[in-house]
């Protein structure tokens, strides 16, 4: 949780002179901060995370994939993002009325939800890419470029613990947890790029 507080603080410093874009972030890393500080209450009572982070699921991959359109290509923004966020909730649909359990964690739409934003961070890099060698702006300097690193970094870090997080139940709340650090350790790096792009946007 203090690795998601770090970027969210930086943004909410320099809230007046953000752009739309990074602040439609900062509010997005403070639904993310109440998330976990939520889980971890629900988890000192012994009370089940498993809907609270399927909903907040959602609300990521909207929140992710509306701010990377504004930096797509243009001819092709809409059709990428919008086609990925039908499917996704689609399949959310389809999933939580036939085979969802509330005792398991939501492994397909876990998995979905990460291909789907790994894919868009890639088209973000495509983009700026080809943005860069018309208008000479090094991608570095640009803060989404160190946005999409950080989704990256976090989504590929975690793929496997999560696509297994069931089947690692079965031996127990104590190898979940231990295998769970890695998942932190991803997360904590992606924050760290995270805040990271505010710096680069406040120089």
């Amino acid at each position: 949780m203090a690795s998601s507080v770090f970027p969210l603080t930086i943004g909410l410093r320099h809230w007046k002179t953000l752009d739309k874009p990074l602040r439609y972030f900062t509010l997005f890393l403070l639904l993310t901060v109440l998330q976990i500080g939520l889980e971890y209450y629900l988890g000192r009572i012994k009370a089940s995370t498993h809907l609270l982070s399927d909903y907040y699921r959602s609300i990521e991959v909207t929140f992710l994939l509306l701010l990377f359109r504004q930096f797509i290509l243009p001819q092709i923004k809409n059709r990428i993002v919008f086609s990925f966020l039908a499917f996704y909730f689609c399949l959310w649909l389809v999933v939580s009325q036939y085979f969802y359990t509330p005792d398991h964690l939501n492994i397909p739409m876990a998995v979905t939800a990460r291909i789907l934003l790994v894919s868009c961070a890639m088209i973000v890099l495509y983009s700026l890419v080809h943005k860069t060698s018309a208008f000479l702006i090094p991608i570095y300097k640009q803060y989404i470029f160190w946005i999409a690193i950080g989704v990256l970094t976090y989504c590929t870090g975690t793929f496997m613990v999560l696509s297994l997080g069931n089947e690692i139940l079965k031996y127990g709340a104590d190898y979940f947890i231990a295998m769970w650090h890695i998942n932190w350790t991803f997360f904590i790096l992606s924050n760290m790029f995270f805040s990271w792009s505010f710096i680069v946007a406040t120089k």
